[in-house]
Parts: C-alpha cells; sequence; structure tokens
C-alpha cells in the first residue's frame, strides 16, 4: 500500500542506499527534490506487521559538480566578417537536467524511447478501427506539431534573453538526448543561429570581437542591493561551465588574452576564465 503523503522510499539493504520518489515522465533512481538535501529524517524498517525500528538519518547533500549546466560554443566570423554563426551545446545533469527536462521536454521527445526501452505495444495499435486509429493519430500529429512549434519558440526566446538579443536569425534547434534514464546521463540539445551586426566592430585593418558577449547576461549587483534583510537563496549549489571556440578568420591573429584570464573567489562564490589559441582557434 502506497501513503500519498510519503514523499520518497529509501531502499537501505544496497550500498549506498537507493532513494526513489514520485514518479513522473523524468524520475531517476537517486533522484530527489533540492529541497531536501542534507534535511534530518527517519529511516523506517518494515517488519511484517509493524515497523521494526525508527532510527534518525540525513539525506545526501550534493556538490556543485553534480548540479552541472555546460554550454560550449562554437563561434565563426560570417563572409562579410560583420556577424557571428553559432553553434549552441547544452548539457546538463542533476538538478540542472531536472529544470531543463521539466521546462523543455514534450511528449514527442521521450515517448518512443519509452516504448523501445520497455518494450510495449504502442498506443495506436490498440484500435482494431482503422477509421479511428487514423482520426486519433491525426489528431496526436496536430498536437505534437503545434507543442513541437511552442517548444522552438521557447528555445530561441531563452537564448535570446541569455545573451540579451532582439533577434537570431536563420534559428533551429536540435535535441540529441533526453537524459532520463540514468541520473549521469546528461540532457543534451543543440541551437544553430547567426547574429548579424554585433558582437564585431572594425577599427582600421584590425577586428574588436567582443567574446565575453557570448558568456550571455551578467548579474550586476548595486550597492543599494548589497544592504539586504535577508539572505539570497538558491536551492541547491551548481556549477556553470561555458567554453567558447571561435575559429581565427584566415589572415587573422589574436592581438592579447590577458583580459580574458579572471579569476575571483569570494563568499558568494568563484569565477575563473582562461585562454588559449589552439590552432586556428581561440578557446
Amino acid at each position: 500500500m502506497f501513503v500519498e503523503n510519503i514523499n520518497f522510499i529509501v531502499k537501505t539493504n544496497t550500498t549506498p542506499p537507493l532513494y526513489f520518489e514520485n514518479f513522473d515522465p523524468f524520475t531517476e533512481v537517486n533522484e530527489m527534490s533540492p529541497y531536501l538535501d542534507g534535511t534530518e529524517a527517519y529511516v523506517l524498517k518494515p517488519g511484517k506487521k509493524e515497523f521494526e525500528s525508527i532510527e534518525e538519518g540525513t539525506l545526501p547533500v550534493t556538490k556543485p559538480e553534480d548540479n552541472l549546466g555546460k554550454l560550449v560554443f562554437k563561434l565563426k566570423l560570417d563572409e562579410n566578417l560583420t556577424g557571428l554563426m553559432f553553434n549552441v551545446e547544452h548539457s546538463s545533469i542533476g538538478y540542472r537536467k531536472d529544470y531543463e527536462q521539466q521546462m523543455f521536454l514534450v511528449h514527442s521527445d521521450f515517448i518512443d524511447e519509452d516504448y523501445e526501452k520497455f518494450e510495449t505495444i504502442r498506443f495506436l495499435e490498440l484500435f482494431t478501427s482503422d477509421k479511428k486509429r487514423d482520426r486519433i493519430e491525426n489528431g496526436i500529429k496536430a498536437y505534437e506539431e503545434e507543442r513541437k512549434a511552442k517548444q522552438k519558440e521557447w528555445f530561441e526566446e531563452k537564448m535570446k534573453h541569455y545573451l540579451s538579443l532582439e533577434k537570431l536569425d536563420d534559428y533551429s534547434y536540435n535535441l540529441k538526448s533526453t537524459g532520463r534514464f540514468d541520473r549521469n546521463d546528461p540532457m543534451v540539445y543543440e541551437e544553430k543561429f547567426n547574429v548579424k551586426d554585433n558582437y564585431i566592430k572594425k577599427a582600421g585593418p584590425n577586428l574588436l570581437v567582443e567574446i565575453g558577449k557570448a558568456m550571455g547576461n551578467q548579474i550586476q549587483i548595486t550597492e543599494k542591493e548589497k544592504k539586504r534583510k535577508d539572505d539570497v537563496y538558491k536551492e541547491y549549489p551548481v556549477k556553470y561551465i561555458t567554453e567558447i571556440r571561435l575559429e581565427i578568420p584566415e589572415g587573422y591573429e589574436v592581438k592579447s588574452l590577458d583580459n580574458l584570464r579572471i579569476s575571483v573567489d569570494n563568499e558568494t562564490g568563484s569565477f575563473s576564465s582562461t585562454a588559449e589559441v589552439n590552432g586556428n582557434e581561440l578557446i
């Protein structure tokens, strides 16, 4: 018997213990709500008629690298050397992946992989009437097309906000992996688009590329915001990695890397940036 207000089940006769939370299309073993990190809990050992023992315990605490969001930007100047062509790969694990899955995946992204993994009969195959099956199939297709169009709009708006841009040209996206069957498997998707008349300025024979803008819009804390009555709250520890790979145009070379090498570490967090030229790439 399952009681609705029990949030998760712990299987303790394994090393380490396994955790199972309420199931949804994205639930995985050893997944819990981030609000439960480090929470004191009771461990109940069931017997035939009643619990054999009740002990106090503490739930695991995730580390920043357990909740990783990584972006790899591959950038190339267009033929006029006035705009950039973007190829962006996103990957995420842990609580960061949970957020991405819940926000951006739709039914058609994962139903086929479920049929294949669990070797179950497809829903439409249950109908013996061709007429009824065709009617339902057409309805599903229309719904999925609408959801996919909306999904593309979500992804595009998210990237425009991230880069603080009003327009992306020739935008497309591709879901490469849902990451639904293993806690360590990332969710991965790719975006391609062009940005015209931005990021690049000409200064005589030189090109000034504002490469740092590809890291996205950064938070600016004012003096007023530093005087707080309440702490800033983050649901879970998280680590972000942004890798930017710019293809250096033929006939050009990188003049200086000093401004791209930064390291900051204080009580609020840490940030570090490295830079190197490898072949025809600035990384």
